[in-house]
């Protein structure tokens, strides 16, 4: 019996422990996955596979997911790649078999193992704050997703959503006074935390969450006073939403006056200047392509900076173009004059690929609007949306919808994907550069490019299927995390890393199979 009690303890500590990790340590979360199975294995788990059949065909069913991956080997050629493929994917095995035959959680111990998942993620934002702003390398100031020191930002964005979600459950349902305030503090801070992460798939999930948790309340409530005030509320924050982004939209557009009309022929030192007026590219309202003199720029940019005029910036971006735009931006000339406007701190912002002064203001939510405007505006100009983050999605979706389409039945292959994708962005002749040609950012679309449609059916069957069967539907928490999953699966290849495809694994696994239906 005694035995019995401390595996059970273990077994909590093992899945508090990888709760933790998840935010924290790739290296401590595989190790604490390695140490639940080994949990698993001595209280008798591989003998338990057996009687799932009988006792909950459910996990039987959710391991479709991964046989899809084993099965789809057999039409891979470079099986290298594969092989590496079935090692990543090997938490939506393993997760859904320990904890689907193992005893369901107790509302206690749930309690405990969520609690861990938000110490974790609040650890991990404060770590990253603290960092960020202690830092000293100048090119921080512009890039907030550095914040995120462990794992990838956007995957640290869907924890810290979810781990809002259960502090505010946890608030309201929790009898200690103490255990709510710091439910409430966690909340409250990563809540901040995600918007100064800036991670716009984090963003845009919180928006679509507390939407709908405050639907859900108010067709629950039987108040009219909190139903109106709260249909109020969001409306306010959806009005208010949409005018400060319409405003920036206009403000971008807002021609500029720095520059003099009719524009001069020469510069102070009496050189000729080149002027593309045809050219449409804008910096805060200021044309770029007017008053470039770039021989003085040459001379004078060299004398005052170790990273040569001609040479690629720290972001691996041509250093001419980002000095371009930055005097732009700045209502300066592109000459030796306006080079001599810049200070110190302009010098360096530049040669660590910081394109305009509006980033180097601290004001980090207008100045992602105005880079994804930006990027929209450049992209439909015609210009090459290589490195631009919301522009560049583009080309990879139309890529892989084009190799979709390519193997519609049964998709490359596990490992042959990437290949794959390299090969239709030559044969589509992409605008991307060789370097930026990544895979589709799209979960749907990565399965779907894979696995063809047949594969994409039997995944989302082994998905949907054991929720239905489990009723995991009925439960709050579940259905937010599993909104998270699907919003991000739309902007990104969600498990394409250990972090995504362990996090989604083992909610999904504890949600649908490892806690007891009365739980949220």
């Amino acid at each position: 019996m005694l035995n019995r009690q401390l595996i059970r303890r273990f077994y909590v500590v093992t899945l508090s422990a990888i709760a933790f990790f998840l935010p924290l340590s790739v290296w401590l979360l595989t190790f604490f996955i390695i140490a639940l199975v080994m949990v698993w294995f001595a209280d008798g788990g591989l003998m338990r596979i057996s009687e799932l059949k009988k006792i909950n065909p459910a996990v039987l069913i959710s391991c479709g997911i991964y046989l899809v991956y084993l099965l789809w080997m057999i039409n891979t050629s470079d099986l290298s790649f594969g092989l590496s493929e079935l090692k990543l994917m090997l938490p939506l095995l393993v997760l859904p078999l320990v904890i689907g035959s193992s005893d369901s959680l107790n509302k206690g111990e749930l309690k405990t193992v969520l609690s861990f998942f938000i110490a974790g993620v609040v650890l991990s934002s404060l770590v990253g704050f603290i960092s960020y702003n202690l830092g000293t390398n100048i090119s921080d100031i512009a890039n907030p997703r550095k914040m995120s020191l462990f794992i990838t930002h956007i995957r640290l964005a869907l924890m810290t959503n979810l781990s809002i979600i259960i502090s505010v459950l946890y608030f309201f349902s929790d009898t200690s006074k103490k255990a709510r305030l710091i439910y409430l503090m966690a909340a409250l801070w990563l809540t901040v935390f995600l918007f100064l992460l800036l991670s716009v798939t984090g963003i845009v999930i919180f928006a679509v969450l507390l939407i709908i948790s405050l639907f859900m309340i108010v067709r629950k409530s039987e108040s009219a006073i909190i139903k109106t005030s709260l249909t109020l509320f969001v409306s306010a924050l959806f009005i208010s939403a949409v005018l400060f982004i319409s405003g920036e939209v206009k403000a971008f557009y807002k021609k500029g006056n720095a520059y003099s009309y009719p524009l001069k022929e020469r510069t102070v030192n009496g050189n000729a200047y080149l002027h593309y007026p045809e050219r449409k590219d804008i910096e805060n309202g200021n044309p770029v392509w007017i008053y470039i003199n770039e021989a003085e720029l040459r001379k004078e940019w060299n004398l005052r900076s170790s990273i040569k005029y001609d040479s690629n910036d720290l972001r691996a971006q041509k250093l001419r173009f980002t000095l371009i735009r930055y005097l732009t931006s700045a209502g300066l000339t592109k000459d030796s004059a306006g080079l001599a406007e810049l200070r110190e701190s302009d010098i360096k912002f530049i040669g660590n690929g910081i394109t305009n002064r509006l980033f180097t203001e601290g004001k980090h939510i207008k100045s992602k609007i105005y880079e994804i405007i930006w990027q929209i505006d450049y992209y439909l100009k015609g210009g090459n949306p290589s490195g631009h983050s919301v522009t560049q999605r583009i080309e990879f979706f139309k890529t892989g919808w084009h190799l979709f389409i390519r193997n519609f039945s049964f998709g490359t292959g596990t490992g042959d994907y990437r290949n794959e994708m390299i090969a239709q962005y030559q044969r589509d002749e992409s605008k991307l550069d060789p370097g930026y040609r990544f895979l589709p950012h799209n979960q749907f679309l990565t399965f779907l490019v894979s696995f063809g449609l047949i594969g994409f059916i039997l995944i989302c069957c082994s998905i949907l299927i054991p929720v239905i069967m489990m009723k995991a539907f009925r439960s709050f928490l579940f259905n937010m995390f599993f909104l998270i999953i699907l919003l991000s699966m739309f902007g990104e290849d969600t498990l394409e890393t250990h972090p995504g495809v362990s996090f989604f694994a083992y909610f999904y696994s504890l949600l649908v199979f490892g806690k007891e239906r009365s739980e949220f």
